[in-house]
């Protein structure tokens, strides 16, 4: 069983037990495409200090679902986390992440910064799962910039030369 149907198989089995399993993703989470196949990045992604990610929320686009989910946990944060909930936190404690969808031509990715969901790194904290990475907090007209955890659409530096930057469903 490869670890993307592994992932497949725990989103069902957990489906009822953690707040998500599986949940649909917008435009604004769009960082690039990439002009290649998965495996080709994929490969990339490793080079770049990314892994799979097996217990990530199954992301689905238009009824399409991800054929993969990546992370890294940097060692700075993004320019973006200036004034959300992020900013006062070490960059160890949160993680890129990223879904790639398979196109006919392409590898439509879509991504956002967090917090990690592991309690072992960089200390153990119990709370890092759940609640700060299951439930977390963002763009939402009712939510106030400093409570955000949940960055959409930020890409990696160590990704973005890989992708062209121009929408497309």
């Amino acid at each position: 069983m490869s670890k993307h149907s592994l992932r497949k198989y725990a989103v069902r089995l957990l489906e009822d037990r953690i707040p998500y399993t599986a949940y649909e993703i917008t435009e604004k989470e769009y960082i690039g495409r990439f002009e290649g196949s998965r495996s080709q990045l994929v490969d990339q992604l490793t080079e770049r200090g990314y892994h799979y990610q097996l217990f990530a929320a199954e992301k689905q686009l238009d009824g399409e679902v991800d054929v993969g989910s990546y992370s890294r946990i940097p060692d700075r944060h993004p320019e973006a986390v200036h004034k959300t909930a992020l900013e006062g936190r070490p960059p160890n404690e949160c993680q890129y992440h990223v879904h790639l969808f398979e196109k006919d031509d392409h590898i439509a990715v879509y991504g956002h910064y967090e917090i990690h969901p592991y309690p072992w790194i960089p200390t153990w904290d119990w709370t890092r799962p759940y609640p700060q990475h299951y439930r977390p907090t963002w763009d939402r007209t009712d939510t106030p910039r400093e409570k955000w955890t949940y960055l959409r659409g930020i890409a990696d530096k160590r990704i973005t030369p890989l992708l062209s930057t121009k929408y497309e469903k």
